[in-house]
């Protein structure tokens, strides 16, 4: 046994980690591992999208292999525990939008955009260009005009979008016009898109949007020049949820015609100059002041029935237990915000072999290995397939909140969580969440050096990254364990299927889960809390840079900046009145500001804040150092409140 793995046992035995019974290193099956995740990544499962039958096929063939295992079922159905899943919007009857007096039709000439919340607005119309504020790149539509409570209309696309068709139309300095923004590698491209249009209307004060197809890309009166369907207006990112459209170029020119405004004119002219031509339509060709436009949509988000597969082994102390658990749960046809594979994955199915049928076959392995090992178990040991947690970790939120019979929460002594475990290169394996008890680094150590130490690169911290089920356990005070193989160019794309994943190095890290798990139900003591945000994290061994670190829907960064505050957004609240807290981190802003777990915020810096969505965009164009401004909905009183944003990173 080699100095590193005595030191390990050395400190685990002052933890109260120590091995209690000598016995042979589990030894998960690759064959096993490998046909799990074929079997659930298979196109037959159409992606397992959460309320779809390819999902209901996969909680039926984990709960045949949990039966197979010995597990005592612990769901309301058997092993299955069932909730509802609140998912993306759908739209509703009540959508109408009027220009002036005209009323367009639905679908053939205008369509809301998915993230658009239920409201309604009606105020007059401004005119802002192609919708981009970028000061930076000396672009700003925006730049001199008031749109607070206004409803904007902006062109698709970006400047130099009519000059694009021939490479002649460039510049004297080589560059076609609008490159910043139109080049398909550009980094300023994502400027142009639906959501930072949307953003940006929105920040500005805007009540509504109105995004209109550019005539000179889609005709006016051309097959091309109708709105997209709905649920292709979702794109990358996280979208305001103001009232915001997408136009046909003919149905706009249809009604502001009349009254002098030409849309291909005014594009032309912009993009010929290169310069915003920005305007309040109540001051052009006439008196417009009156003149006045009214959306309504109706988008209520879905509820859909779903479940968690929960099987246990029990220990001879029945009132504490281990979970281990991994979700079952990928992005069906790609359909939904989740997709990052552009238009051309839309409709595609989403195998999601690696993310997360690797995390799934793992726990089927460790269930299948520690039921020989019943009889030496201290603790219960509790499986969980996790659902819906493709929208927002709602499985295990759900879990914890409704734990099943005879389950308690301050019973729960520890979770290891197991998600894309399947793409391990050059031998490398993330291990996080380290620092939530003491002596974790050392049992993780001593495990992977019982199993021949098979990753030669194993990254250890003790932050606890925010987005995977784990977070839903650390959230309520349980220690936990996640183990991770970073992210690929196939994450969260129709590439993700099975022959990418490494089924060995996967197996290997089910047996290290396996180890860990059974080592947590042995051990006299059961582990201590600790709240690694109560310090200052720090990383265990060698960093590998954070494989979490890509901005998602909850945490998106605006500007380049990164803040911190540290609110804990409740994502199971959907009544679009504001963003509900869970609680605030230790030691945040968010905490010496005063804010606690049941807090409404409604508004930021005077801005409405309707759902975590509004709020994220909102937060996330601050810079380190800001000062903003809450109202906050606390029972029966409204709080203004302040704070001063730091510069940490990861948090909302």
């Amino acid at each position: 046994m080699s100095v590193s793995s005595l030191l390990s046992i050395a400190l685990l035995g002052a933890t109260g980690f120590a091995c209690v019974s000598a016995r042979p290193a589990l030894s998960a099956s690759d064959q096993r591992f490998e046909e799990h995740v074929v079997w659930l990544a298979d196109d037959a499962r159409g992606g397992r999208g959460t309320g779809s039958e390819g999902l209901e096929a996969a909680a039926d063939y984990i709960a045949e292999h949990f039966e197979a295992a010995g597990l005592q079922p612990l769901g309301d159905d058997g092993y299955l525990q069932h909730f509802e899943a609140t998912g993306a919007r759908a739209l509703g009857a009540d959508n109408a939008l009027v220009l002036g007096t005209t009323e367009l039709e639905l679908k053939s000439e205008w369509m809301p955009f998915a993230s658009t919340a239920t409201s309604q607005a009606t105020a007059g119309l401004v005119f802002a260009g192609y919708g981009i504020r970028d000061p930076d790149g000396g672009y700003d539509d925006y730049a001199g005009l008031d749109v607070e409570g206004k409803i904007v209309v902006v062109l698709r696309g970006g400047p130099g979008s009519s000059l694009r068709v021939g490479a002649e139309r460039a510049s004297d300095d080589g560059a076609r016009p609008g490159a910043r923004y139109l080049d398909a590698n550009g980094a300023a491209r994502r400027k142009i898109n639906f959501t930072s249009k949307i953003n940006a209307a929105f920040r500005e004060g805007a009540v509504g949007i109105l995004v209109v197809n550019d005539p000179a890309t889609y005709p006016v009166g051309s097959k091309k020049d109708v709105p997209m369907t709905y649920g292709s207006t979702r794109s990358g990112g996280v979208s305001a949820s103001l009232p915001a459209v997408h136009v046909s170029a003919s149905a706009v020119q249809k009604v502001l015609g009349p009254l002098g405004l030409d849309l291909a004119s005014m594009q032309a002219r912009i993009d010929e100059q290169m310069k915003p031509m920005s305007f309040d339509p109540g001051a052009h060709g006439g008196d417009l002041s009156d003149w006045m436009v009214s959306v309504s949509v109706e988008a209520e988000r879905e509820q859909v029935p779903t479940f968690n597969v929960v099987g246990m082994l029990p220990g001879k102390n029945p009132h504490e237990s281990v979970v281990v658990g991994a979700h079952m749960d990928h992005l069906g046809n790609g359909l939904g915000s989740g997709s990052l594979s552009g238009a051309e994955g839309r409709g595609k199915i989403h195998n999601g072999a690696d993310d997360n049928a690797s995390g799934t076959a793992g726990l089927l392995e460790v269930a299948r290995l520690l039921a020989s090992h019943q009889p030496m178990l201290r603790r219960n040991v509790v499986f969980v397939a996790f659902g819906a947690e493709e929208w927002g970790l709602l499985g295990s939120r759900y879990f914890v909140e409704h734990l099943p019979q005879p389950l308690e929460l301050n019973e729960l002594t520890a979770m290891v969580n197991m998600d894309m475990i399947g793409r391990s290169a050059g031998g490398f394996l993330s291990v996080e969440g380290l620092g939530t008890a003491p002596g974790f680094e050392a049992l993780v150590t001593e495990a992977h050096e019982r199993l021949g130490a098979p990753f030669n690169r194993l990254a250890l911290s003790d932050d606890v990254p925010p987005n995977s089920d784990h977070a839903s356990f650390e959230d309520v005070g349980i220690p936990i364990i996640s183990l991770f193989t970073g992210l690929h160019d196939d994450y969260h794309r129709p590439s993700d299927d099975s022959p990418g994943v490494n089924s060995k190095a996967g197996a290997e890290i089910a047996s290290l889960a396996g180890e860990l798990v059974l080592t947590l139900a042995e051990i006299p003591r059961r582990p201590v809390y600790t709240d690694v945000d109560a310090e200052e994290p720090s990383t265990a061994a060698e960093s590998e840079g954070d494989p979490h670190a890509e901005p998602t829907e909850a945490q998106p960064t605006q500007g380049g900046y990164s803040v911190w505050f540290g609110s804990q957004p409740d994502m199971t609240y959907t009544q679009d009145d504001g963003l509900r807290l869970t609680g605030t981190v230790a030691r945040s802003p968010a905490e010496k500001c005063g804010l606690l777990g049941g807090d409404i915020i409604v508004s930021l810096d005077g801005q409405a804040v309707r759902n975590l969505q509004d709020y994220a965009v909102l937060l996330f164009s601050h810079k380190p150092g800001d000062i903003i401004s809450l109202v906050v909905r606390r029972g029966d009183e409204t709080l203004e409140i302040q704070a001063t944003l730091e510069a940490k990173g990861g948090d909302s």
